[in-house]
C-alpha cells in the first residue's frame, strides 16, 4: 500500500487497488495483505488496461481462496474473509467492493458454491 489508510480495528485482510505514476506513466498497482498467521503479499504495477483490471480481479479471487486455506503458522485453516474483516479500497470505478463481494463467504457458509 502506498498510501496511509485508516484500517478499521478488527481488520484481518486488506486489498487496495491504486492508480500510481511510475516513470511518468499512470499504472495500476494492487496489494493484498493478510494480517495474521502466514502473511501473504501480492502486487504488481501494470499499464491501466481492461485486461489488466480483469487480471487483477482474477488474482484477488485466487488470493481470497488462498487466505482461507491452510495456515502453516497457525496450524489451522485461515479465517473466512467477510465484509466485516476485509478493508477494500479502489481508485477504479470498474473495480468496486461489489466485484470483490462475490468471492466472500456469507456468514455460516463453509465453501463457495459455483
Amino acid at each position: 500500500m502506498s498510501r496511509d489508510y485508516k484500517i478499521p480495528k478488527g481488520t484481518k485482510y486488506t486489498i487496495t487497488i491504486e492508480k500510481t505514476t511510475y516513470a511518468g506513466k499512470e499504472k495500476l498497482n494492487y496489494s493484498a495483505g493478510k494480517h495474521y498467521g502466514n502473511c501473504h503479499y501480492n502486487g504488481y504495477m501494470k499499464e491501466i488496461t481492461k485486461e489488466n483490471l480483469e487480471r487483477c480481479l482474477n488474482d484477488v479471487e485466487r488470493i481470497i481462496g488462498d487466505w482461507q486455506g491452510y495456515d502453516g503458522i497457525l496450524q489451522r485453516m485461515g479465517d473466512k474473509v467477510t465484509r466485516n474483516n476485509l478493508f477494500f479500497s479502489s481508485d477504479f470505478p470498474e473495480l468496486t467492493f461489489a466485484d470483490i463481494a462475490k468471492f466472500l463467504l456469507p456468514e455460516g457458509q463453509k465453501t463457495i458454491l459455483r
